[in-house]
């Protein structure tokens, strides 16, 4: 059936997201630099961390990037009950590391976005990650990855060698085109603005009435779909 996932919008604190029905906010981090958020099955989240030159000293998780990354795969692993991790790929995309990972039971990806810091050696680090099982990774792993690229926060990161600022807000809009990477897109109502998952392969309709496109039922008529999503 075609007509894509109808999404709603999902607040916690400053921070908000598409996702379908069944999902809901699960956690939020203070001062919203993280939210993590779960039907289930399927998780989504992103967070945001400034590492400064003291913690990158002191403490081997925090000497560079790579390291912390490593650390939060590890611990995100571990929360879900498994020992270990590997990535599957690594790719640059829209100024990001792409990355499919997997643990013993789950399969997800994460996007790192880096940022300087005060210090040739402090960083700030943004991430999204979505994790399904890995018994329906193909259909679940696009749907949870595109609710983590819907994923908007407005954070301010104030730690002494960086000065104040707000980081997120916009974080994630460069990268939300991922979603055809993994065969899904975004479309939304020009008369509701409701918003929809679409997977192309599947609901873009070459031969619609108004022409290619995206379209949903609404009564006895189709409505044409405006490609990307609607924020009003």
């Amino acid at each position: 059936m075609r007509g894509g996932i109808p999404l709603r919008l999902l607040q916690g604190g400053s921070c908000t997201a598409l996702a379908p029905a069944d999902w809901q906010v699960t956690n939020l981090a203070p001062n919203n630099a993280g939210v993590d958020l779960s039907n289930g099955r399927m998780y989504a989240g992103w967070m945001i961390a400034g590492i400064d030159t003291v913690m990158a000293s002191y403490y081997p998780q925090y000497a560079n990037p790579e390291a912390y990354l490593h650390s939060l795969m590890l611990l995100g692993a571990q929360s879900l009950g498994d020992s270990t991790y590997r990535f599957l790929t690594n790719q640059e995309f829209a100024g990001a590391t792409v990355r499919d990972v997997e643990t013993e039971r789950f399969r997800g990806v994460v996007l790192v976005r880096l940022f300087p810091g005060g210090t040739p050696t402090s960083f700030i680090m943004a991430l999204r990650s979505a994790t399904v099982g890995k018994g329906a990774w193909q259909v679940e792993l696009p749907i949870a990855a595109a609710v983590a690229l819907s994923i908007r926060c407005r954070v301010s990161l104030m730690p002494p060698t960086y000065g104040s600022g707000s980081r997120g807000g916009d974080e994630g809009d460069d990268l939300s085109t991922y979603n055809r990477q993994l065969g899904t897109e975004y479309a939304h109502s020009p008369r509701t603005g409701e918003n929809f998952l679409m997977t192309h392969a599947t609901d873009w309709l070459e031969s619609g009435p108004e022409g290619p496109g995206y379209y949903r039922i609404v009564g006895n008529d189709h409505e044409k779909l405006v490609p990307g999503r609607s924020d009003r």
